[in-house]
């Protein structure tokens, strides 16, 4: 798996600037990748990948498209009951300043 991560990592960092930006789906498919493998399992997220992947082309209309995950998730950076979190703010696309405003349930 830390293979895989690196290769992410440097594709990241080293090819992808050098590309146009014309990924059809936010967030990106190496964000989408690198989120997957580090919350599921190594098959599901490469399964999910590879689907995601395949579905990139002309004919499909892209979008949001967010990673799922059977996992429950947990804050990893704050106490978890150091504020309720309400809402999310999602972009409705890259680099526009306007947003999807998601309420969590509780």
């Amino acid at each position: 798996m830390r293979v895989v991560l690196a290769l992410l990592t440097f594709y990241r960092n080293h090819v992808s600037p050098l590309k146009p930006a014309t990924c059809r789906f936010y967030p990106s498919c190496s964000t989408y990748a690198l989120w997957l493998l580090k919350n599921e399992s190594f098959l599901k997220a490469l399964f999910k990948t590879a689907r995601r992947i395949l579905s990139c082309h002309p004919f499909h209309p892209g979008g949001l498209d967010y990673p799922t995950t059977s996992k429950s998730l947990s804050p990893k950076f704050c106490a978890p009951n150091a504020f309720k979190l309400v809402y999310y703010l999602v972009p409705t696309s890259p680099g526009v300043h306007t947003y999807y405003i998601l309420k969590v349930h509780s």
